[in-house]
């Protein structure tokens, strides 16, 4: 994978209504401040935060290995709400005149 920006994001969505109305207000270093401050250290790699307007929040990490980490772990995110879930990225490919068993589709 490209060690670019869109490599270092990672979405966070919350269930909970009003928790994302609670971060309407909310700036980008207040946010980052929010997700790294708990006990999981590669929490500390966060460097910047958003809100979409849906109210999910886009972090963006140090390197890929750092998302990947905090991908894995879901606990760090878990510690800000229970009802905060990661978003894992995911790409749509489609393949035509391959046969099926040719085409490793477990990663």
């Amino acid at each position: 994978m490209a060690d670019n920006a869109k490599a270092k994001q990672m979405t966070v969505r919350f269930d909970n209504e009003g928790i994302r109305k609670a971060f309407v207000g909310s700036t980008s270093i207040q946010l980052v401040h929010i997700f790294r401050n708990n006990a999981y250290p590669a929490a500390a790699s966060i460097v910047a935060a958003r809100r979409t307007t849906r109210g999910d929040i886009i972090l963006n990490t140090v390197t890929v290995e750092a998302r990947q980490e905090l991908e894995e772990a879901t606990e760090w995110a878990k510690s800000v709400n229970p009802s905060a879930r990661i978003l894992r990225q995911i790409c749509l490919i489609g393949v035509h005149g391959v046969r099926k068993d040719a085409v490793d589709d477990t990663n």
